[in-house]
């Protein structure tokens, strides 16, 4: 009987010490998942400044594609391809990175906050349009590369460039 109670008192000793492991593990856990909330939201932050900045992107754009005029009337399509590759698809993925990235990165913090954090729930719907206008402004400059690519007519090249330009003004 006495080592009956004994291994009992064994049993429990055990399962206790069981239980104060994973209670600290839980507890570890959660504190990783807090940080990484902290560290992710801060980041979001970041890329949130640069995606909203739609003025800079239109500016951008817009000294990027400044002598296109000039390209288009002497017919110089390689510096016409060469400005759509270097300046104006660069800048463009610059900013879908950042939004994407700051959607990834609201997407984390919603799933994995344990306080309601309004900001962020703003920042979602916001940063949802944003891609949606970098989405426009993409299909328009498709529409400009593929104009270029083909060889079409001046006035088609004039066409697409203003509507890359009107696309790509940010809203008053």
């Amino acid at each position: 009987m006495k080592q009956l109670v004994i291994a009992g008192a064994i049993v429990l000793v055990i399962g206790g010490v069981a239980l104060g492991v994973r209670i600290h593990d839980a507890s570890v856990a959660a504190e990783r998942t807090k940080l990484a909330v902290e560290h992710t939201r801060d980041e979001a932050r970041q890329l949130i400044r640069y995606c909203e900045n739609r003025a800079g992107l239109a500016g951008t754009l817009g000294m990027a594609t400044a002598k296109f005029g000039m390209y288009i009337a002497t017919h110089d399509r390689a510096n016409l391809q060469r400005v759509m590759t270097d300046l104006v698809e660069q800048t463009l993925g610059a900013y879908e990175m950042a939004c994407t990235g700051a959607k990834t990165d609201i997407a984390f913090v919603q799933a994995n906050v344990v306080e309601p954090d309004s900001w962020i729930d703003v920042k979602a719907d916001e940063v949802a349009g944003h891609i949606a206008y970098l989405a426009r402004v993409r299909a328009a400059s498709e529409a400009l590369r593929s104009a270029i690519d083909t060889n079409a007519a001046d006035d088609v090249l004039v066409q697409r460039l203003a509507a890359l330009t009107e696309t790509a003004k940010p809203p008053p």
